[in-house]
C-alpha cells in the first residue's frame, strides 16, 4: 500500500496510527485455534511455535502470539516441555598448540543497515 501512495512505510503506518487504523486481530476461540493447531501438529509435528504463528499467517489469519502458545501448550504440552529442554551439550576438546583452531562468530542484527560484524576467537 505504501508503494502505491508513493510513502515510506513508517510514514502510513504512523498516519494509520493517529486516525485510529488499528491492525486487529482475528477473533478465534479456543477450538478453532486448537483444530488449526492440530491439522498443522499432524503435517509438521516436531516444530514449534514460530512455525506455527507463520501457519497462522500464511492461512491469512492475525493472531497473537500468546493465543498460538496457549493453544500449543494445551495440545503438546509434553512436545514443548522436550524441546526447551533439549541442549546442546559442549564438547571438550584438545588442540597441539595455540593458534590451531579458531571459532567464528557473527552478529546480524544491523543487517538491515548492511553492517555484519565478524568476530574470531582462538579455542
Amino acid at each position: 500500500l505504501s508503494t502505491a501512495l508513493r510513502v515510506h512505510r513508517n510514514t502510513l503506518c504512523k498516519r494509520m496510527w493517529e486516525l485510529g487504523i488499528h491492525k486487529k486481530f482475528d477473533n478465534l476461540n479456543a477450538e478453532e485455534f486448537d483444530a488449526i493447531t492440530c491439522e498443522y501438529k499432524a503435517k509438521k509435528p516436531t516444530s514449534g511455535l514460530w512455525y506455527l504463528c507463520g501457519c497462522f499467517w500464511c492461512n491469512g489469519l492475525h493472531v497473537q502470539k500468546e493465543q498460538a502458545w496457549y493453544s500449543l501448550k494445551r495440545l503438546d504440552a509434553l512436545g514443548q516441555v522436550l524441546r526447551m529442554h533439549l541442549a546442546i551439550r559442549c564438547q571438550r576438546y584438545k588442540v597441539s598448540h595455540p593458534n590451531y583452531l579458531w571459532h567464528c562468530d557473527r552478529h546480524h542484527k544491523l543487517i538491515w543497515w548492511g553492517i555484519a560484524i565478524h568476530g574470531f576467537i582462538d579455542g
